[in-house]
C-alpha cells in the first residue's frame, strides 16, 4: 500500500474503525488529523473489543500512532485509553502533537450549558468540542497541549478562561476552580509528556523516508463544519482535504477511500431525507446494532441516498468506496437506494448546496428484492456473493462512477470482501 486516508462519506458512523485496523497491518504510521473524542470506533479482534475515542484505530496492531494538531484533546479520555493498551500488554507507540488544543473543564460546562439554553438543538455530544474550537479561532483563549508542560503558562491561561467565562458557567470562586483545574491538568501533562512532540516534523520525516501513512479521519462528510448540513455538523473540518491541514504537510499522492454504509444512518439532529419510521428502521437498528459508541443514543435509519454519495465523492475526490454493514441488509423483503431528488420539477442527481431546496425535494427510489441471511464469513471475494447482493452492489458502482474495492460483511477484520 502507498499512503492511504479513510474519510467517512455520510453522517459518521461508517464503520471507518474497522477498516482502519483492516489496512494498518501494513501501514508503518497511522495518523488522526481532526476532531476529538466525540467520535467513537469499535474494533473487534477476536473476543476482544477495543472502543475508541481518540486513539488512532491502528493501536491494535501496535503501528506508530499520531493525535495530530488539527485534533482537539482531552486528555483523561486520551490516558484511559493508554492505559487500557498498557494493561493488555500492549503499550501505545504514540506521538501527540504539542500544537493540539485541549479540551477543559469548563469547555464541557459550556457545551452543555449552551444545549440547554437552544430552543432548537443541534444534538451536541456534550464533550466539549465546540467551544474548545472556539476558542482555537478565538487564539488567546487556547490552551495547547505544550500548555500543560508549563506550569506558569497553564495557570495563567485558566484564570484567564475562567475570568472570561464565569457568567456562562456559573463559576462563583474562580480562584478555587482554577486551582482545582490545574493541580489536574498539570499531572496530565506530567503523564503526557514523554508523547508529546512536533508531529508535522515527525511525520514529514516519515513521509520523506517513503513511510506508509494511514490517514484516519474522524465524523463523516456531511458533519464537515463547512460543508455538511448546518448547524448540525461537528465543529472541524471532516473532508480528505483537512488532512494536510491538520496535519502539517504539503499535500501528496494519497489514495482517498470513501467509507459509505450500505444504508444510512445517523445520530441526533439534522437533516436525513432518507429517514425511516418503519419495520425497516426497526431491523436496520436492531440487526446493526446501531447505538452510538460515545453517546449510546440510538441511531435514526435510513435508505442509501446516491445524491448526498455523489456530493461526498466530489467533496473528497474520493478515488474508490468501501461498503460496509452489508450483512445488515439481508432478512429484508425488499431493499431501496434514493437515486435522485425531484426539487421543483427538476430532477438532481446530487445532494444541493442550498440545504433550503431539500424542504420541497420528492426523493425518487429504485427497490430491489432483498436477500436471505447467508454466511459472509465464508466469502472472500465479490463473485461468491449471492445475485441479487452482487446486483445491489452493482447498481452502486454504476449509479457512484467509481468502484468498490472492499466489502464490510461484519465487526471483525476477516469479515472483509476484497473485490
Amino acid at each position: 500500500m502507498g499512503n492511504l486516508a479513510i474519510i467517512g462519506m455520510q453522517f459518521g458512523d461508517e464503520g471507518k474503525g474497522k477498516i482502519v485496523d483492516f489496512f494498518s497491518k501494513n501501514a508503518d504510521v497511522v495518523a488522526r488529523f481532526n476532531g476529538g473524542d466525540n467520535a467513537g470506533h469499535t474494533i473487534a479482534v477476536g473476543s476482544e473489543k477495543y472502543k475508541l475515542h481518540l486513539t488512532p484505530s491502528g493501536a491494535v496492531w501496535g503501528k506508530e500512532l499520531i493525535i495530530a494538531t488539527g485534533c482537539v484533546v482531552n486528555p483523561k479520555i486520551l490516558l484511559d485509553e493508554i492505559s487500557i493498551f498498557e494493561k493488555s500488554g500492549k503499550p501505545l507507540n504514540l506521538f501527540l502533537s504539542g500544537r493540539a488544543n485541549v479540551i477543559m473543564p469548563y469547555h464541557i460546562d459550556l457545551d452543555a450549558a449552551q444545549e440547554g439554553k437552544r430552543q432548537d438543538k443541534i444534538g451536541t455530544t456534550k464533550r466539549g468540542i465546540g467551544p474548545c474550537f472556539s476558542d482555537r479561532a478565538e487564539r488567546t483563549s487556547a490552551i495547547k497541549i505544550y500548555d500543560l508542560i508549563n506550569e506558569k503558562a497553564l495557570l495563567r491561561k485558566i484564570k484567564a478562561n475562567l475570568n472570561q467565562k464565569k457568567d456562562s458557567i456559573n463559576c462563583t470562586d474562580i480562584e478555587k476552580y482554577a486551582e482545582s483545574i490545574f493541580a489536574e491538568y498539570i499531572k496530565y501533562g506530567a503523564s503526557l509528556k514523554k508523547y508529546i512532540c512536533d508531529t508535522a516534523s515527525y511525520l514529514n520525516r516519515q513521509i520523506g523516508q517513503n513511510k506508509k501513512i494511514l490517514f484516519e479521519g474522524a465524523q463523516g462528510t456531511f458533519l464537515d463544519v463547512d460543508f455538511g448540513t448546518c448547524p448540525f455538523v461537528t465543529s472541524s473540518n471532516t473532508l480528505s482535504g483537512a488532512l494536510c491541514c491538520g496535519c502539517g504537510f504539503f499535500p501528496k499522492k494519497i489514495k482517498i477511500y470513501g467509507v459509505v454504509k450500505a444504508y444510512m444512518t445517523r445520530v441526533g439532529e439534522g437533516i436525513f431525507p432518507t429517514e425511516l419510521f418503519d419495520e425497516a428502521k426497526n431491523h436496520l437498528l436492531n440487526v446493526g446494532a446501531e447505538y452510538g459508541t460515545t453517546t449510546g443514543r440510538p441511531r435514526r435509519c435510513g435508505w442509501l441516498d446516491l445524491p448526498l454519495l455523489r456530493r461526498a465523492i466530489l467533496l473528497n475526490s474520493a478515488d474508490s468506496l468501501i461498503l460496509t454493514k452489508l450483512d445488515v441488509l439481508a432478512g429484508l423483503e425488499k431493499i431501496k437506494i434514493c437515486t435522485h431528488y425531484k426539487i421543483r420539477d427538476e430532477i438532481v442527481d446530487i445532494f444541493p448546496d442550498n440545504l433550503k431546496d431539500l424542504k420541497d425535494a420528492h426523493l425518487i427510489y429504485r427497490e430491489f428484492d432483498g436477500f436471505e441471511k447467508v454466511d459472509f464469513k465464508k466469502m472472500k471475494n465479490r463473485n461468491e456473493l449471492p445475485l441479487k447482493v452482487k446486483q445491489y452492489i452493482d447498481f452502486i458502482e454504476k449509479e457512484a462512477g467509481i468502484s468498490i474495492e472492499l466489502i464490510s460483511v461484519g465487526p471483525k477484520r476477516e469479515e472483509t470482501i476484497i473485490c
